[in-house]
């Protein structure tokens, strides 16, 4: 005999798959992408006294497999580093001699090439 559902049951089962399709649709992330994205935290976590054992270990407790040096590897290659954003300015040689010395015009130099024979 088959089983029968009543319009409540109806109604109740097209709620839930309602409520599915309005779920962010899941995201497959890199360890290196999911390190990036929990960085914020982990570094709270380090201003609190934990060290990367223990982070780690909390890591792997939350389905997420990594070791110790991936994990300080991945924090290493995502952290911000300074003036890599914006073109690093050329910086001016400074020297002893006052800038009008350079301005001026030089004297040839000797010209120390064998003349080719014609």
């Amino acid at each position: 005999m088959a089983r029968r559902y009543g319009a409540r049951q109806v109604d109740a089962a097209k709620e839930q798959l309602q409520a599915l399709a309005t779920r962010e649709p899941a995201r497959n992330l890199t360890l290196e992408r999911t390190i990036r994205s929990l960085r914020a935290d982990i570094e709270v976590a380090l201003k609190r006294g934990n060290n990367l054992y223990e982070i780690a270990d909390a890591l792997k407790a939350g389905s997420v497999d990594i070791g110790v040096r991936t994990l300080k590897n991945y924090l290493r290659r995502t952290q911000k580093q300074p003036g890599t954003a914006a073109r690093r300015r050329r910086k001016t040689p400074t020297a002893d001699v006052p800038v009008d010395k350079h301005l001026e015009k030089q004297e040839p130099q000797a010209d120390f090439r064998v003349p080719r024979r014609v």
